[in-house]
């Protein structure tokens, strides 16, 4: 085996960083294809607002010219100095090319300031391509990380540790129960007139990105490692999601007609992107049009985010969200069967509550991991929040 590590820099380098995943994944009938423009769209500084204080490297290893894995390494001031991550990693089942990857990064972050990497994890949001499958190998959702079980060893073995794990739970939508306690909760929100909840107007979608701007800003953007939202971010974001918005899985609740708490869904397009093969060209497009709005319209809808301010938490208005919620899905005109939260950290066990209180049961683990530079230096998972 002949391996060389080359930086990303033509575009032919470009497009073996995208073929690597194709070839590591031509046997499994799993897998769907992410649409290219997507993890591009992470590259990209005109897209992406991370890389306006952010820098990212990327490299494919090659075995006699032919693409066999790829790493990308971001870095990102932070108060306590530079954070370092890795991710959109893909391997053959080799630990000697998964260490010259991983190595070939921990150098680029050390040359510029960090002192650990995080990973998998992506530039930007924390709801796309985060961290690494290690239950439930079934098809991923739309922008969710899915790779082999072999990758676990691959990180586990070059010194990863555990930083924290991310649940995803699902339950049907027809049938089940919710605990009694969010009709009760919601019963006493409802009668106080300073409540009301609004779905999305997509007439009005600039007043809602800022709702959802200043209630992820208070309600998520303290916990260690995530940014606050600006108005350009949040707006780019909302118009990121246009296409796929359903008003009828987007809530927000509102005291005295101020922003408190939201919870936002969208439909699983890998449905319907499954046969693009990460193209969306404009075949593609036409092909999405009729499928995603009429003929095969999606089933799933999957839970993107859900946040209160800190000064409305422990108060009942979850269960005033999703009852609201509750009374939507249960109209003969609602399409979808399932429901599933991605992205529940085990560091938040209040939305782990939460989620089993609407009769959620895990059926994916992704794992976080850190890797410190320095094996003199503590290694501490996740601290807890919302204890």
């Amino acid at each position: 085996m002949t391996i060389t590590v080359q930086c990303v820099e033509t575009p032919k380098q470009v497009k073996d960083f995208l073929k690597v995943s194709v070839n590591i994944y031509k046997n499994d009938k799993n897998w769907i294809r992410p649409l290219d423009k997507d993890i591009l769209a992470v590259f990209d500084k005109k897209i992406n607002k991370q890389l306006r204080k952010s820098i990212f490297m990327r490299w494919v290893v090659y075995n006699n010219n032919q693409p066999i894995g790829r790493i990308a390494a971001f870095c990102t001031p932070s108060k306590s100095g530079v954070d370092g991550g890795v991710g959109f990693f893909e391997c053959i089942d080799s630990q000697e090319v998964a260490n010259r990857l991983f190595n070939t990064a921990k150098d680029w972050l050390t040359d510029n300031g960090a002192d650990s990497m995080t990973g998998p994890i992506n530039l930007g949001d924390r709801d796309k391509w985060w961290g690494l499958l290690v239950e439930g190998f079934t098809q991923p959702n739309y922008t969710v990380n899915y790779n082999p079980s072999y990758y676990i060893d691959l990180f586990e073995d070059y010194g990863f540790k555990n930083f924290f794990n991310q649940y995803t739970y699902h339950r049907k939508i027809a049938g089940g129960t919710l605990d009694p306690s969010f009709a009760e909760k919601a019963k006493r929100i409802e009668a106080n007139p300073a409540f009301h909840i609004e779905r999305i107007d997509k007439r009005n979608k600039d007043k809602y990105s800022l709702d959802f701007m200043e209630i992820f800003n208070k309600a998520w953007a303290t916990f260690p490692g995530v940014q606050k939202m600006s108005p350009v971010h949040v707006k780019s974001l909302m118009k990121s999601l246009k296409s796929i918005l359903d008003t009828r899985l987007t809530y927000f609740a509102y005291y005295n007609n101020a922003p408190v708490a939201f919870f936002i869904m969208i439909p699983d397009i890998n449905s319907t992107i499954r046969k693009f093969n990460g193209k969306m060209n404009i075949i593609n497009k036409v092909r999405f049009a009729l499928d995603f709005k009429l003929l095969n319209r999606p089933k799933k809808a999957v839970g993107l985010i859900f946040g209160i301010v800190p000064e409305h938490q422990r108060k009942g208005i979850h269960g005033y969200i999703i009852n609201a919620f509750a009374k939507e899905a249960t109209k003969k005109s609602f399409q979808y069967t399932d429901l599933e939260l991605n992205w529940i950290g085990d560091f938040n066990p209040t939305m782990m509550k939460i989620c089993e209180q609407i009769g959620g049961k895990i059926i994916k683990k992704h794992v976080t991991y850190k890797y410190m530079f320095n094996n003199q230096q503590e290694f501490k998972r996740a601290e807890k929040v919302n204890k």
